[in-house]
């Protein structure tokens, strides 16, 4: 049933850059004859592309999760690094809205589990607190040890000044997809 509804629901999510590069390029077909028409529009076929592998790439990082055991592939990894490459993965897009990255870790953290995924969510985390963020404000990561019953917890925090989630939409953050 999981894995119906996880088809279903990645189906629907494709469909909208699918279809939107369909039209896309019937209008570059109709437009042959106006060279600035062509243009726009396979700039717009370029950013459906780029939606479009990165829906896929989700896809095949949710299959992984859903069908691996996810301490199979298990390490220590350093906190520094995964926000260095976090930080790295957004420079571009931070530097053109003129948006400082401010980073802040306690030396010597490692978290157990899979670099990549860590990674990938980390990423993903930074990615959405720059494009959601105004010009010229900041975006701050950080990680620290918390003492807790059991065993020490790695925090790392990812803050900005963007607009929030909506007050309705917070139950649903951790829907697939949405």
């Amino acid at each position: 049933a999981k894995k119906d509804e996880f088809i279903g629901l990645a189906s629907h999510e494709l469909k909208t850059p699918v279809g939107a590069l369909s039209l896309l390029s019937e209008a570059v077909m109709d437009a042959s004859d106006e060279p600035e028409a062509v243009l726009r529009f396979a700039g717009r076929m370029q950013i459906e592309a780029t939606r479009l592998t990165s829906l896929v790439q989700e896809i095949i990082d949710l299959s992984r999760v859903q069908d691996d055991d996810l301490l199979d592939d298990a390490e220590p990894v350093a906190v520094d690094d995964l926000v260095a490459e976090a930080v790295d993965r957004c420079r571009h897009q931070a530097n053109t809205k003129q948006i400082t990255m401010a980073t802040g870790t306690t030396p010597d953290l490692f978290i157990w589990g899979n670099r990549g995924q860590l990674a990938a969510a980390l990423g993903n985390l930074v990615e959405n607190a720059v494009n959601y963020s105004p010009a010229r404000t900041r975006v701050g990561i950080a990680g620290r040890r918390i003492a807790a019953t059991g065993g020490d917890l790695i925090e790392i925090s990812v803050t900005d000044q963007g607009i929030a989630i909506s007050e309705k939409d917070r139950d649903r953050v951790f829907e697939r997809f949405y």
